[in-house]
């Protein structure tokens, strides 16, 4: 990237980078027996649906280093980080922790997308909001709404990424829903008045 960045964006890995929530509901349908929708599977939606344990057991699973090398991309995600990193410094920013991080580093290394990420950052024992103001991101895209919700960093866009939700609640002020990586595009990469064209 030459000359000086003025857009940065803080990207989250499970369920908006790595397709991780499909391969949640996978397991709950095989160890559970119930059915969720790809979008239920953030940890917010998720846990009040089949209980702390069987999410913890869930967590331990889809996040340890083999499932998650198995995990493929979210549809569309290579190609729009490529379109992004040409116009903005990206940040990989998520709330696993350190030695789970390294996982998802080698995901994206192996999947070709991790030189478009200037860092990668664990917000364990802090938050994602803590992680934008230390980078001072100007956007931040994750699919858990709990990482989006009440957040007081001025000037933070916030877009929740519900892949595949055909209705959502728009109770949340000031939070984007984009259901897939061109809706990501649309709400910031090539429209009149947005973040990138504005820079």
């Amino acid at each position: 990237m030459m000359g000086r960045v003025s857009v940065r964006i803080a990207i989250d890995f499970d369920g908006t980078i790595s397709d991780t929530n499909r391969a949640k509901a996978a397991w709950i349908k095989k160890r559970l027996g119930q059915s969720l929708e790809v979008w239920q599977c953030d940890r917010s939606t998720c846990e009040p649906i089949i209980g702390v344990e069987a999410y913890k057991r869930l967590a331990d699973h889809v996040y340890e280093r083999v499932c998650t090398l198995e995990t493929p991309a979210v549809e569309g995600v290579a190609k729009a980080l490529a379109q992004l990193a040409q116009a903005a410094e990206l940040h990989l920013v998520t709330a696993r922790p350190a030695a789970r991080l390294e996982f998802a580093r080698e995901w994206a290394d192996r999947n070709g997308v991790a030189q478009h990420f200037r860092a990668f950052h664990s917000s364990a024992g802090s938050s994602k909001e803590e992680v934008c103001r230390m980078i001072a991101a100007d956007v931040l895209i994750d699919d858990d709404i709990r990482h989006l919700r009440d957040v007081k960093l001025a000037g933070l866009r916030r877009l929740h990424m519900q892949l595949d939700r055909e209705t959502t609640d728009d109770s949340i002020a000031s939070v984007i829903v984009c259901r897939s990586w061109s809706d990501v595009l649309k709400a910031i990469g090539h429209q009149p008045g947005n973040v990138l064209n504005d820079a």
